[in-house]
């Protein structure tokens, strides 16, 4: 199969994700495709966001294998469309968090020329590093165990205002205001509820703040828009 009719296709799959369509039905069929119609179908989502941006993109690389592939897959569009975008140069962002592995840091450093040489790209990356530490998100905003969304559901009762009954009633019952029953929207009594009474503070926050801040803070300073690579079952949180 050649490019043009996996770009057509990947362009009807984007538009369908773009406008926020897609239903558990259509995820699952596309996750039950082969590989090679998989890679078509991805890259020809990454050219259509670079042509979209006008190729002001940039691609955020932690050196987790999500990531890894993810930056592999653009370097490929972008050294197949170089004399669309000028060869200009690919931008990647690592944030350091400090928290990183020595192996990880070490990794990310190699994988950037190599990608480089391997395509016969440019690629330019940049290193940001968040306001606070880690042990200063701690002190401020709590710890941030289990998962995020639990952890939100967690500072969210931990954090009793006078106005946010109805927010702590629909994390401990999963009722909302209109009645109706969300399983999902509550704690999980069996497992978590008791750490409403912990002796710490419990917050989702350290994610936001070491990460995703300096991100915003690059795509205010540069106008570039980004590539991040996640698994679908991450969006349970």
């Amino acid at each position: 199969m050649g490019l043009l009719p996996g770009i057509s296709l990947g362009r009807c799959i984007w538009r369908i994700w773009l406008n926020n369509m897609m239903d558990y039905g259509q995820l699952k069929e596309l996750q039950e495709l082969d590989l090679e119609h998989k890679l078509i179908i991805t890259k020809g989502r990454i050219l259509e966001w670079c042509e979209y941006w006008e190729w002001l993109i940039y691609v955020s690389f932690s050196g987790g294998k999500d990531s890894t592939v993810l930056l592999d897959l653009v370097c490929q569009v972008w050294a197949e469309s170089r004399y669309i975008h000028g060869n200009s140069e690919l931008q990647v962002v690592f944030v350091d968090t400090g928290l990183e592995y020595p192996e990880i840091r070490k990794f990310v450093d190699l994988f950037i020329p190599y990608l480089a040489k391997k395509y016969d790209i440019k690629i330019n990356l940049a290193k940001l590093k968040p306001k606070m530490t880690f042990k200063q998100v701690l002190v401020k905003y709590g710890y941030p165990v289990i998962s995020k969304r639990q952890a939100q559901y967690i500072r969210e009762i931990q954090n009793v205002t006078g106005k946010n009954e109805a927010t702590i009633k629909l994390r401990l019952t999963g009722i909302r205001s209109s009645g109706k029953y969300s399983g999902y929207s509550k704690i999980s009594k069996k497992k978590w509820s008791y750490l409403k009474d912990a002796p710490f503070k419990i917050s989702e926050k350290c994610c936001s703040v070491m990460k995703k801040h300096p991100m915003d803070d690059y795509v205010k300073k540069t106008g570039r828009l980004p590539f991040v690579g996640t698994m679908a079952a991450d969006g349970a949180g």
